[in-house]
């Protein structure tokens, strides 16, 4: 199964509360990731390259004699060809963090 949550402990509430536009206040999470936890590092990786393309799919998708890792690099993934690539990426990892945590800790469908 390609979808993993464990990383997920590594995000802990910093006791702080800054309130938005609506008046609302809300908590500050922290991401503090333990890269030393392989396991978890690697089912993590896993997890966000699915949200680019699916394992099972890559072998139909990708152009014969290339690679899954150039696959990824060169057609999938944001690449810096704009001057955006390392925005757009640091963007969708937030986007996949907010949705992992409203799909695994809040029950929603995301």
């Amino acid at each position: 199964m390609p979808w993993t949550n464990e990383h997920l402990a590594w995000l802990h509430e910093t006791g702080e509360v800054i309130a938005i536009s609506t008046g609302e206040n809300v908590p500050v999470y922290e991401f503090a990731y333990d890269i030393a936890n392989e396991e978890v590092m690697s089912h993590w990786a896993r997890h966000f390259r699915n949200h680019y393309c699916a394992d099972a799919e890559i072998e139909i998708l990708k152009p014969e004699g290339m690679t899954n890792s150039e696959y990824l690099l060169s057609l999938k993934f944001p690449d810096n060809s704009s001057g955006l690539g390392p925005s757009t990426r640091s963007g969708d990892f937030a986007e996949i963090l907010v949705a992992d945590y409203l799909t695994f800790l809040h029950d929603y469908y995301v």
